[in-house]
């Protein structure tokens, strides 16, 4: 009975940290900024996420320049895994720049409207 205990206790030791240690799947969210950036046509929704390089606050909306990370599940960017290209999050406004600092994670449904020419330090770069 003892041995029968021990061996259920295991068990259920087992499937716990097996639990514990699994990854969360991806979100298939279409194509990536990277992607679209190289076949030039920005237009469609985009379910998007990533890591927050840039708020910009501008008269009428503020502009957040984000570096693309696959989305899990829940739809949290997973930083873990390998960049995706730049995109920028344009919005109505006035967003609070410590709201929405430099490192914080965002996800983002929206649509595509088109590219913005800028740069990536000296290098040109074309955001959708």
């Amino acid at each position: 009975m003892i041995r029968m205990i021990r061996w259920l206790v295991l068990a259920v030791f087992g499937a716990v940290l097996g639990g514990c240690s699994s990854t969360p799947s991806l979100v298939d969210t279409g194509p990536t900024p990277a992607q679209i950036g190289a076949a030039g046509q920005a237009q469609g929704p985009v379910h998007w996420g990533g890591q927050i390089i840039k708020v910009k606050n501008l008269s009428d909306r503020t502009v957040i320049e984000v570096l693309a990370h696959p989305l899990d599940g829940d739809g949290r960017p997973r930083v873990d895994l390998e960049t995706q290209g730049r995109f920028l999050v344009e919005r109505d406004g006035f967003l609070e720049p410590q709201r929405y600092s430099t490192s914080r994670l965002l996800e983002v449904r929206g649509r595509l409207q088109g590219f913005t020419d800028g740069q990536v330090g000296d290098a040109p770069y074309r955001y959708p």
